[in-house]
């Protein structure tokens, strides 16, 4: 199906909130400058980028820098 990048990782980014504020990251999100449509699986979609960020919070020292940025590039 098709899916909004924007609603993908804002949602996984809520998903790991109270895991990155328990660990104190500094955690930025900068979504791409207007809508970017993906043909994919929004539920898969959304657990890659979960898991990214989870993997993240992970291994970042506490207190550490998190960030996540969606970006298009040419007409891709």
């Amino acid at each position: 199906g098709h899916v909004e990048l924007c609603g993908v990782l804002g949602r996984a980014a809520e998903t790991v909130r109270q895991l990155m504020e328990g660990r104190r990251h500094h955690f930025s999100l900068s979504p791409p400058d207007g809508p970017v449509w993906l043909e994919a699986d929004p539920a898969r979609l959304e657990q890659v980028v979960t898991n990214l960020l989870t993997n993240a919070a992970k291994y970042t020292d506490p207190g550490g820098r998190v960030w996540l940025s969606g970006v298009r590039e040419g007409g891709t």
